[in-house]
């Protein structure tokens, strides 16, 4: 399997707009990542390689940003063989905690 995960920033983006944008990522089988903001990813099968995994994001993310009329959508993409890992850092009396889920 490769994996893609998208970090992506909607430039003055409205709730509704962030909706629709979102939905049609969902259709297209991204996941959300948990407890993270605006970050998703997407499982593609052995056929798929990296130009076209690429042409897949691109075609995605403008379907969404017309879809969802925003002009401007800002992204860092990883494509690997490893699903992104999630974590979150906590600031506690005399340090930190960190931990991946």
């Amino acid at each position: 399997m490769t994996y893609c995960m998208l970090s992506l920033d909607l430039a003055n983006a409205d709730d509704e707009q962030r909706t629709n944008f979102y939905a049609v990522l969902e259709v297209d089988d991204w996941v959300k990542l948990a407890d993270v903001d605006t970050v998703w990813q997407k499982r593609f099968d052995d056929t798929f390689v990296r130009p076209s995994i690429q042409r897949r994001v691109i075609t995605v993310l403008e379907r969404a940003a017309d879809t969802a009329r925003i002009r401007l959508v800002t992204f860092a993409a990883q494509i690997g063989d490893n699903p992104a890992s999630t974590g979150r850092t906590v600031k506690v009396v005399g340090g930190f905690e960190t931990s991946f889920n």
